[in-house]
């Protein structure tokens, strides 16, 4: 990830500034343009959809929600998650 900061600084300050502003984007789990770059677990995909993590498991089972592996741990794209939220909208009819 690059810093906020793209140059070194001669000022020790400004250096320690620039890394504390890239420490706190980092904990926050995005990038400097503010972007959030972060995967979601099955319980905060379950927060999201305010459902329980069972049926977040289940659908995962079922392979019916997308999701990424790493190692073996199981993850969801923020995008990829609203992208299939959308596709079932259900919308109105007359």
């Amino acid at each position: 990830m690059a810093t906020p900061c793209h140059s070194a600084h001669q000022d020790p300050n400004k250096d320690r500034e620039c890394r504390a502003k890239a420490s706190n984007v980092a904990a926050q789990g995005g990038n400097e343009e503010g972007h959030s770059a972060s995967l979601l677990d099955i319980q905060g995909v379950a927060e999201r959809l305010s459902t329980s993590h069972r049926h977040i498991r289940r659908l995962v089972a079922e392979k019916r929600i997308p999701y990424v592996k790493v190692g073996h741990f199981i993850r969801f794209d923020p995008s990829d998650l609203e992208e299939w939220v959308a596709d079932r909208k259900v919308g109105i009819v007359g």
